[in-house]
């Protein structure tokens, strides 16, 4: 028989009735192998997403120091001299915008982080959840 949940065949697995334990053995495992192999390759997935998302973050974080920081020198050096200009302003203006988008793309990054490792603290029952919201994910498993 082939059944459609990747759980319920596990379960079923162990639940038939064998000739003998050798045989419930083998059956009971290759089930297992055939789910989390899936489970695994899902596992791939999410943890290349996550380097994904953790890199541009770190690209983003970077970038948000870096345009504080030559906004501060400009700006205090400036101040400093006496020499606060329109021109220096509207730079100001032009930095400070730039870092303000940048932290509210730090902000995305993350809460993706954190949708990631909900994700990660429990592999199997979120690829459940997936192949069940989305049957053509989960071609069926043949249990014996």
């Amino acid at each position: 028989m082939t059944i459609s949940n990747p759980h319920e065949a596990r379960v079923a697995a162990r639940h038939l009735k064998y000739d003998n334990t050798a045989e419930e053995r083998e059956n009971v495992q290759r089930v297992d192998r055939e789910v989390f192999d899936r489970v695994a390759e899902y596992e791939r997935g999410v943890v290349a997403s996550a380097r994904a998302d953790a890199d541009k973050g770190d690209r983003l974080a970077s970038q948000a120091v870096a345009a504080v920081a030559d906004l501060n020198s400009r700006f205090r050096a400036a101040a400093e001299d006496g020499n606060v200009s329109r021109d220096l302003l509207r730079e100001f203006n032009r930095v400070r915008a730039q870092a303000e988008a940048l932290a509210d793309s730090l902000n995305v990054a993350e809460r993706t982080a954190q949708w990631h490792a909900g994700r990660l603290s429990d592999v199997y029952g979120t690829w459940l959840a997936l192949v069940q919201k989305y049957p053509t994910l989960k071609p069926g498993i043949r249990v014996q």
